[in-house]
């Protein structure tokens, strides 16, 4: 079932409702926390919707998760775009944020153009060669949502053979419902998370 709205607060909230997906709350952030937090209309957007709580998604091998209290966000930047001092790391762009990971590759919102562009990344590679996962943070929530209703709601994560594989058919449902709400090469960045 695809998300019935394309508001990214009502996609949200309803993935929020799904078996195994968590939320952590943390209290107000503090000044400092909201000082550093680099100002982009479509962050907001994203902290609003995330209602400034962090949110882990059950995944292949572990949750994905999503930062969006200032505090965690600042955080997350840690060993991408900063070192443990808050010294900038060569090879990360200014203009990059770290809005969660997966299994570590980071989940990046590209702040230079009007709308968040999400990029994704996997680590140790010498040098970031992201590529677009998403063209904006609402095709990043719809592409969530679809991965959430089919993974949690419709095979209750039974979606693995013997061997620890994924079994063929979910795949293809997931490619199915993933080209439903992603561009074709952003699907398939997608997909590559998911398969890799």
């Amino acid at each position: 079932m695809e998300p019935r709205t394309t508001d990214i607060h009502q996609i949200f909230s309803d993935l929020r409702a799904m078996p195994d997906v968590a939320e952590q709350k943390l209290p107000e952030p503090s000044a400092e926390a909201l000082a550093w937090m680099p100002y982009h209309p479509d962050l907001n957007l994203w902290r609003k919707a995330l209602r400034t709580a962090d949110l882990s998604i059950p995944w292949v091998a572990e949750d994905i998760y999503l930062f969006s209290h200032p505090a965690s966000l600042r955080a997350a930047q840690i060993g991408y775009a900063v070192d443990a001092d808050g010294k900038p790391l060569a090879g990360w762009p200014d203009d990059w944020i770290v809005l969660g990971h997966a299994l570590g590759d980071p989940i990046i919102g590209r702040l230079a153009l009007a709308h968040i562009e999400v990029l994704f990344a996997r680590h140790g590679e010498g040098s970031w060669q992201p590529q677009v996962l998403a063209p904006r943070l609402e095709h990043l929530a719809a592409a969530l949502h679809a991965w959430g209703d089919l993974f949690l709601r419709q095979y209750h994560q039974d979606v693995y053979d013997d061997t620890y594989a994924l079994r063929p058919e979910f795949v293809e449902a997931l490619r199915a419902r993933i080209h439903a709400v992603l561009p074709p090469a952003q699907a398939n960045v997608f997909m590559e998370m998911v398969t890799y």
